[in-house]
């Protein structure tokens, strides 16, 4: 009612005749109804009252203030807008537009108004605050504090203005000056519960925690109920260390609001400090149900899973079995060939070892892990059940047993070694995951999605739980959801190869869009997977422009189209989409930077005005800095000198920016200072070895020195490496076209482009391999054996061999005809007609391993999961070289959540032929997933040993360390990642926001922003940071900070119903209920139609059965 309210003081204001006339009547009737919040009947007497006397400014305001009290906000504004049309200089009709258009999200334009209604009337006191509110709310702060002092200069018992003043001091972390103004406001102002609300949590916030909890208490008295200061209080008793009290009080909360995500998070983190972990991990799954995006709920679940894992374990039994010296030697040599894809030689040292020790029960687990991955499920079976005989209590083994026994068919025998290996190791991420698509195969997708929760929580740093909880999301019919978990994905750091799980999220979200195809987010998203995945650009572009033509103002979507079109080397559209782009949002950081990118060869001057103005929007950003040297360089108004003084900015930012000490050092060279060149390009070559340009600088450099024999051989090196690579381009080019030439049936443009590949690299064998597949789609068979038989010369563990092999035993195996029918039905989509023509080719050829492959990936991408398994463990059985086989098998296990398993699979598939690998994850990791920290400890360590620079590797150590309870280490880590990332330009901000999460964990909310804001500095497009920071801005008591980087996670990600929820408060607590309503109201909509969803698909689910099975995505390779 905020706004409403004051509205009314603002017609309310107003003078009225000595002698009413009957025009005047009405309007003062309407006056006292207004008074009454009588909406529906003040706005019939103003309407009367306009009937006599259209031209009543005052009379317009009222109207628009019933109207808006009806909820007809765009009448209202329209009333508002009538009134200055009638009285221009009506500062009251000004101010009640600009509060109109804030509602409206129209920040510039109320801004406008509001200026305006001051310039009118400069006493205007509630304009002045209104304006600071909305200039503090944009960040400007120094604007916002001298509009409150002049606020106060001119009314100094304005207790209003103390309290704001008071927010942005706070906002600036200036507490001391902030809690002077909040003393002020309470002491001109006794009932003023919002200044006694921001007086506690600030004297809290900075350790005076008697006196915030005072302060808190005192404004209870005033109003008892009081959802935040009842909410303040519980934190600060809980950091006083009373946590019952502060237990309590979180409950009171929750009887006002019981499904509110962020009290349920409270309170499960007070309740597992206490250590309730039972209670506390019932609480945080709770709040997750009610906000899928709650990071610090899934951080507190994966900690407290964690400590119950810890607590639970059971301790060696002194009696227990130890194996021999040399047993365990084995034993670790094995582990190590099993991580490094060679499964046979693990295989074999796996059986010295038990012949070294027959009780050795890990390494009958580890041995019939391997025999389950190489498709020998009988023999792994009994492996395990062995494993298990001799330690009943390996959860991994229960694990590893409940899978096997899952892809056997006993589903009912796996889900009773899944819950064990839970109830040994609450913390099995693995476990969780693969229990949680157990569930979703059985149809019951709400305890799915809380599995799949407790893997995130348990390994925050993986794709693919994201994924896979976006696809459940998408079964449900939560779209909105699902492109949130999507995006979360997507933002997380890139690591090397494929991203797991993109096909999968490809597939279903085309299919919600075959539903309902009028999402434009969906689109846009859609988009950036297909271009994660390294689709064809033009499919990229494809979703991009539906999302753009369902939006015209699609910001975001328009920025990424001319990414691509940048990639595509289609200049000018690149820039009419970033030029569009910023039509629609004049501060976009980001096209703007692209824009002047783009333009820097084109138009240097109007590049560097874009630049500059990215630089001023986001002064963190390193890569505009960059590209405003190189644009400085280019233009004829700066030169040089210019782009010297700005190059030398971006080192002081990231000593060890590679291109930027090239591109200096090329600078003084041409400045012909050889010396200072020679310096930083010798930083250059250190940093990137093979970047040719920059050794062919240096030997330059040197020459110029008079060093003429290093000079040489720096020559030399860099015209070698700048050859090397424009070939490479060139073949990287080719093989991408011949690629897409084979995919589309285009055979002899893609068998010309693989012969132009072999002309320049006649060893390339990936190149020979797709000659070969090329040539046999052709009918070549000749020419296609010989391509093949040179590939796997060059490569002797490369897919051709199960290629060959069918070719060479096609006569009495298969028929190339019938095979060349069926993958065209593949490759056309038509899963559905090509099933039962591979069902009669298997039965008419049970030995033929493609058969069985075929049909394998058939039943895959119709989501047949099941039986796509058992039809891919048959084409093993038969070859266990088939690449392709191995490679689709692993897809099938990323979909039901089985990291490990679908880790050897792809690196199979890897071995076999590289250029379907899709994941490698370190041992280290895979340790973390299953929350067994010491030695993935110890494995991370060594990682870090062996490559220093490992920026994951340091995250991920960081993150183990923290599970272990070592605060101080993880720190350390996270700073390291941090540095290294920073030391390359990078974009990973894991390190950042999980630092951010840790410091609002241990309630250091200073710190919790500062690496908030780092982080989205280097990824504004991360809702997480934005939301980390809305979270610490919260702390801090900066209530419209808070409220702004709220908005912000929510432009980005506008699906999350928790961020409407917290900003609903964050609006409560600065006293703007109408849009705390307007927030509020989107949450319970997103919530609502959650629910809808839920309760039809359980309603379905009895009726029909559980669902079938889902897999990791369609489309043959």
């Amino acid at each position: 009612m905020l706004i409403v309210v004051v509205f009314q003081g603002c017609l309310l204001a107003a003078a009225t005749p000595a002698e009413p006339t009957e025009d005047t009547r009405y309007y003062n009737a309407g006056k006292q109804l207004l008074e009454k919040q009588n909406w529906k009947a003040a706005a019939v007497e103003f309407e009367r009252a306009l009937k006599i006397n259209p031209r009543h400014a005052e009379t317009h305001i009222g109207l628009g203030v019933a109207l808006w009290g009806l909820g007809e906000k765009e009448r209202a504004l329209a009333e508002f807008q009538r009134a200055t049309d009638i009285d221009p200089k009506s500062a009251e009709a000004h101010f009640d537009i600009g509060l109109s258009l804030k509602d409206f999200g129209e920040t510039g334009r109320a801004i406008s108004e509001l200026d305006t209604a001051l310039k009118l009337k400069p006493d205007h006191e509630r304009a002045r605050l209104m304006l600071g509110l909305l200039v503090q709310q944009k960040g400007e702060i120094a604007r916002a504090i001298a509009l409150y002092q002049e606020a106060l200069k001119r009314n100094p018992r304005s207790a209003e203005a103390h309290n704001w003043l008071g927010v942005a001091y706070l906002q600036k972390n200036a507490m001391a000056e902030a809690v002077e103004e909040f003393r002020e406001a309470r002491k001109l102002k006794p009932d003023y519960v919002r200044a006694y609300n921001n007086l506690g949590s600030t004297l809290a916030q900075r350790g005076d925690l008697d006196d915030g909890i005072e302060a808190l208490q005192a404004g209870l008295k005033l109003a008892p109920n009081d959802p935040q200061l009842l909410l303040n209080l519980a934190m600060a008793m809980r950091s006083k260390g009373d946590a019952d009290t502060a237990i309590g009080h979180f409950n009171l909360v929750l009887k006002q609001h019981p499904d509110d995500p962020e009290v349920l998070y409270q309170l499960g983190q007070t309740l597992r400090q206490k250590g309730d972990l039972e209670g506390a991990i019932r609480v945080f799954e709770t709040a997750l149900k009610h906000n899928p995006e709650l990071r610090e709920a899934y951080y507190g679940l994966g900690v407290a899973l964690k400590q119950s894992a810890a607590i639970s374990r059971p301790k060696r039994d002194a009696s227990a079995h130890r194996p021999s010296p040399e047993a365990e030697r084995q034993f670790r040599h094995a582990s190590e060939s099993a991580a490094r894809g060679d499964f046979a030689g693990a295989r074999a040292t796996l059986q010295q070892a038990l012949e070294s020790d027959r009780e050795y029960a890990e390494a009958y687990n580890l041995l019939g892990f391997l025999l389950g991955q190489s498709g020998n499920l009988p023999s792994a079976i009994e492996h395990l059940n062995k494993a298990l005989t001799l330690n009943p209590f390996l959860s991994d083994a229960h694990y590893n047993l409940g899978v096997a026994l899952w892809y056997s068919g006993d589903r009912a025998a796996a889900a009773t070694e899944l819950d064990e290996a839970l109830r040994l190791n609450p913390a099995a991420a693995e476990a969780c995951g693969f229990r949680g698509m157990t569930l979703r195969e059985e149809g019951h997708l709400d305890r799915a999605r809380s599995m799949l929760q407790r893997a995130m929580a348990l390994a925050p740093n993986l794709p693919s739980p994201y994924f896979d909880l976006g696809v459940v999301f998408l079964k449900a019919g939560q779209v909105g959801q699902a492109l949130g978990q999507f995006e979360a994905a997507l933002n997380l750091p890139a690591a090397p190869g494929r991203i797991p799980g993109l096909d999968l999220a490809i597939s279903e979200l085309r299919r919600a869009l075959s539903d309902k195809p009028d999402r434009a987010e969906a689109h846009n998203v859609l988009g950036r997977l297909l271009g994660a995945a390294g689709a064809d650009p033009q499919q990229v572009i494809g979703e991009f422009r539906k999302a753009i033509q369902l939006r015209p103002d699609y910001a975001e979507a328009l920025n990424n189209l001319g990414l691509v079109y940048t990639q595509t080397g289609d200049d000018e559209r690149a820039i009419a989409s970033f030029r569009e782009a910023l039509h629609r949002r004049p501060d976009f950081a980001d096209a703007h930077g692209n824009l002047g990118a783009v333009l820097t060869a084109l138009d240097a001057v109007e590049a560097v005005r874009e630049l500059e103005k990215a630089v001023e929007l986001q002064p963190g950003s390193l890569r505009a800095q960059y590209n405003l040297a190189l644009a400085y360089a280019a233009s004829p108004n700066h030169g040089i000198d210019k782009q010297i003084e700005q190059m030398q900015k971006v080192l002081t930012v990231d000593a060890n920016y590679p291109r930027a000490r090239f591109v200096l050092g090329k600078a003084f060279l041409q400045k012909g200072k050889p010396q200072d060149a020679i310096e930083h390009l010798l930083a250059a070559v250190k940093l990137e070895p093979n970047f040719g340009p920059a050794h062919y600088q240096l030997g330059l450099a040197l020459s110029r020195a008079g060093r003429q024999q290093e000079a040489a051989a720096e020559l030399q090196k860099g015209r070698d490496l700048v050859g090397a690579e424009q070939r490479q381009q060139s073949a990287n080019l080719d093989m991408t076209e011949g690629k897409a030439a084979l995919d589309r049936g285009d055979l002899d443009q893609a068998i010309g482009k693989f012969r132009n590949v072999i002309k320049t690299w006649p060893d390339a064998a990936e190149a020979h391999h797709q000659l070969g597949l090329a040539l046999v789609r052709k009918g070549d068979k000749a020419g296609a054996i010989a391509a093949l038989k040179k590939t796997l010369e060059l490569d002797p563990v490369n897919a051709a061999k199960e290629t060959l092999e069918s070719l060479s035993a096609a006569s009495g195996k298969d028929d190339p005809h019938e095979m060349e029918a069926i993958e065209n039905y593949i490759r056309e989509g038509k899963l559905k007609e090509v099933e039962p023509l591979l069902a009669s080719y298997v039965g008419k050829r049970p030995d033929s391993s493609w058969g069985w492959y075929a049909l394998g990936y058939c039943l895959f991408g119709q989501q047949k999961v099941g039986e796509s398994i058992k039809a891919l463990a048959r084409s093993l059985q038969l070859n266990v070289n088939n690449a392709e086989a191995h490679k689709v098998l692993g897809r099938n296990l990323m979909i039901i959540g089985r990291f490990d398993a679908a880790r050897i699979e792809l690196e199979q598939a890897a071995r076999l032929n590289p250029e379907s690998a899709e994941i490698r994850y370190n041992l280290g990791k895979l340790f973390s997933i299953q929350d067994d920290y010491p030695p993935a400890k110890r494995e991370l360590e060594e990682a870090i040993r062996l490559d220093p620079s490992y920026i994951e590797a340091y995250d991920a150590l960081g993150f183990a360390l923290e599970a272990l309870g070592d605060d101080a280490g993880a720190v350390a880590n996270y700073e390291r990642a941090i540095r290294l990332n920073e030391s390359r330009g990078g974009t990973f901000v894991g390190g950042h926001v999980n630092l951010s999460a840790y410091y609002n964990r241990t309630q250091n909310a200073e710190k919790a922003l500062e690496h908030a804001r780092k982080a989205t500095e280097i990824n504004p497009k991360s809702d997480r940071a934005w939301f980390q920071m809305g979270k610490a801005f919260e702390r801090l008591a900066g209530l419209p900070a808070a409220a702004d980087a709220l908005n912000r996670a929510i432009s980005i990600n506008p699906r999350a119903s928790s961020y409407y929820y917290v900003l609903a408060t964050v609006y409560r607590r600065i006293g703007k209920m109408q849009e705390s309503r307007a927030a509020m109201e989107s949450f319970t909509r997103l919530e609502r139609e959650t629910n809808e969803f839920e309760k039809k698909r359980r309603e379905t689910n009895r009726n029909v059965g559980p669902l079938s099975a889902r897999p990791d995505g369609a489309g043959h390779d």
